[in-house]
Formats: C-alpha cells, sequence, structure tokens
C-alpha cells in the first residue's frame, strides 16, 4: 500500500480474503500464518452487498457452499435450464439471451460464464448468439457492435455482471467444483441463470 512505512510489523495494511474463492489455492498456510503471527484486528464481513437474497439461495444449492444473505435484497428467481447436450445447451442458452434482450436487458449487462476455455466448452466454434457476436473477454478486448459476452469462470473472480449465465459447470459433487461454482455463480448481480445436464442437481439440494 503506498505511503506505508514499516513493513507488516510497523505499517497500517487491510487484506480481504474468500478463503471459498481461493480456487486456484494460491495462499499458502506459511503466509497466514506469518500474518497471523502480527498485532492485528479480524473483522468478518456479513453483509453480501452483490447478490439477491434469490440468487444467494441458488448459488449456495448448486455449489454447496452457504452464503450469508445479511443486507441482501428480495429480486428475480434465477433460472435453472436443463440440457440433454452441449449442441442442446448452446440453443437453449441462445433462447435465454433472445428473451433476455426481449425483456429490454442489454447486450452489455450479460455474460456467459464457464468452466471451460471457450475451445474447450459447447461453445467452441460458436460465433454469435442471438444475432450478437459471441465475444471471450479471457482473451479478446476488442470493440464489437454491442457483443454477447464470454467468459472462463477464473479469470471473472472479483467482477460482477447484472445478469450471468452459468454454462459448462464441473464436478458438482468435488470440492474444486464446489470453490469454481461457487466463484461463478456469485458474480450475478440480479439475474442468475445455471445450465445443467440432464438429471445433474447441485450438492446442497
Amino acid at each position: 500500500k503506498p505511503g506505508n512505512k514499516g513493513g507488516l510489523g510497523a505499517g497500517r495494511w487491510h487484506f480481504f480474503m474468500d478463503e471459498e474463492q481461493d480456487i486456484f489455492r494460491a495462499v499458502e498456510n506459511s503466509a497466514l500464518k506469518r500474518l497471523n503471527g502480527y498485532s492485528h484486528a479480524r473483522f468478518d464481513l456479513t453483509t453480501n452487498c452483490r447478490n439477491t437474497r434469490e440468487i444467494i439461495r441458488v448459488a449456495s444449492m448448486i455449489s454447496g457452499v452457504p452464503m450469508n444473505d445479511e443486507g441482501a435484497v428480495e429480486g428475480l428467481e434465477p433460472k435453472i435450464v436443463h440440457y440433454r447436450d452441449g449442441a442442446d445447451q448452446v440453443a437453449k442458452v441462445s433462447g435465454v439471451v433472445d428473451g433476455l434482450l426481449a425483456d429490454g436487458i442489454p447486450a452489455k449487462d450479460i455474460i456467459i460464464l464457464s468452466g471451460h476455455k471457450l475451445d474447450k466448452s459447447s461453445f467452441a466454434g460458436v460465433e454469435k448468439i442471438s444475432g450478437h457476436k459471441l465475444r471471450d473477454i479471457t482473451h479478446d478486448s476488442g470493440e464489437y457492435m454491442k457483443p454477447i459476452d464470454f467468459c472462463t469462470i477464473q479469470a471473472f473472480k472479483g467482477l460482477e455482471r447484472k445478469v450471468v449465465i452459468a454454462v459448462d459447470l464441473l464436478a458438482l459433487d468435488k470440492p474444486v467444483g464446489r470453490r469454481l461454482h461457487y466463484c461463478g455463480l456469485s458474480r450475478a448481480r440480479t439475474m442468475l441463470v445455471v445450465m445443467l445436464g440432464e438429471g445433474e442437481i447441485g450438492p446442497g439440494r
């Protein structure tokens, strides 16, 4: 932090951490132990300023990670859409986007989040969704006319969008999937759409 002198021992620092979002397992126990060795005050942040109560409920159900709904407002009911295969998932996502656009939701407020990179996802080779350019913002920052954005959950960590469509969810019953889906589904501010294969449900249900 600019202006802090005296290092960790004598400086003034603020660290923010959500262990469930450590999807890369990059935080080492030795680092936490070192931080805890200094004089410090710990404060749990319990107010949810991003998600609606309905998004919290469904994100917790799918990921199996309990989420705090203190301070959350009421909102739209999330949608869970089942698909047969990759092609059916793309077709149903296109239908969902059609409906969102028809309801007046701008394309810039919509993002498709995937557990896979685009070329490994069901959307590999797909150039347009609902007549709009499918832009992979994981790598592409180009300017297009009202694109529909696509991104991996990993690359979108820490960001948010009004409408999140979650696709290609992985390992629903394993810890790595639990953290990934919690991170991805909690990016939604107003509306959440979760695409699941036929017969799939989240571990919290």
